[in-house]
């Protein structure tokens, strides 16, 4: 996985754990991203820890067998199938 470096805006919040899996930014601040590209180009085991968390992170919540649980949940729920 790869750290991720973003504005903490929209669904960015629930993508990132900032200080886990990457790190938020503010909007419009140049000066702020630029620090916290430059922090994990120096630090190798920053960059890995935040990589690995956020893979396990996406996997755990966002991958396809996930979702598609989701959904047969979801359906199922609202009565409108029953999936065995």
């Amino acid at each position: 996985g790869l750290p991720v470096i973003c504005t903490g805006v929209g669904a960015n919040v629930e993508l990132v754990k900032d200080a886990e899996t990457g790190a938020f930014v503010a909007p419009s601040s140049p000066t702020d991203q630029a620090r916290k590209i430059e922090r994990d180009q120096r630090s190798s085991e920053l960059r890995h820890r935040h990589g690995d968390n956020a893979r396990h992170f996406i996997v755990e919540h966002f991958s396809l067998a996930r979702m598609i649980n989701h959904y047969i949940e979801l359906y199922e729920s609202k009565g409108k199938c029953a999936i065995s």
